[in-house]
């Protein structure tokens, strides 16, 4: 699990020297931060991915819903019959036996399902996150950036360091087949603000 708080003394006394550091040495060092998650997201193809994306999760959660409908109605009907005291114990016994391969089986649908969405959207985002790389060290190349770092491992730094909206028309430019200096995103139709895709929850065990 990553953590800032996992400091080593040798990274205290890197971030002293750092900071004690001549201020004409530190002027030659030149760097920029890129935001790579919002980046491969925010490009057309990334548009199209999670759109892509998000109706196969629709999909399977309409399948996990139906799964889980005829589940709760199978534990009403067994919790009936077992309040009415007029059917026989084996007869209980094999419906609850049916009941528990239900809840397992959603619970398994439920691991099943999210593998999946993971699995499909690594594959998916995994040719756009590898150009986007290389257009990092183009632009490293180009522009004499000794350093691009990615956000998440910057706690702080200037707006103007920000190059995420650059690199996305970069992108964008590259995969239209256009120039990439000075080349503005194409507004393509945006994929819905679904939020956070979570795995649907399996029930617990039958009692």
């Amino acid at each position: 699990m990553k953590t800032i708080l996992n400091w080593s003394m040798s990274a205290l006394v890197l971030v002293a020297t750092w900071f004690a550091a001549p201020q004409d040495a530190l002027a030659k060092d030149k760097f920029a931060v890129i935001d790579l998650r919002r980046a491969v997201a925010d490009t057309e193809d990334g548009l199209r991915v999670q759109a892509k994306l998000q109706q196969m999760f629709d999909s399977r959660q309409a399948e996990y819903e139906a799964k889980e409908r005829a589940y709760k109605s199978a534990r009403a009907e067994l919790e009936k019959l077992a309040k009415g005291g007029k059917t026989s114990q084996q007869l209980l016994r094999k419906k609850y036996a049916v009941l528990e391969k239900q809840a397992m089986d959603l619970q398994q649908a439920s691991v099943t399902y999210r593998r999946e969405m993971q699995k499909q959207e690594s594959e998916a985002m995994y040719p756009i996150v590898k150009h986007m790389l290389v257009l990092v060290r183009q632009l490293s190349h180009k522009e004499g950036y000794d350093m691009i770092l990615n956000k998440e491992s910057v706690p702080y730094y200037r707006s103007d360091l920000d190059l995420t909206d650059r690199l996305v028309q970069m992108y964008n430019a590259k995969t239209a087949g256009g120039d990439d200096k000075g080349a503005k995103p194409k507004k393509g139709k945006a994929a819905p603000k679904s939020g956070k895709r979570t795995a649907p929850k399996a029930p617990t065990k039958t009692r």
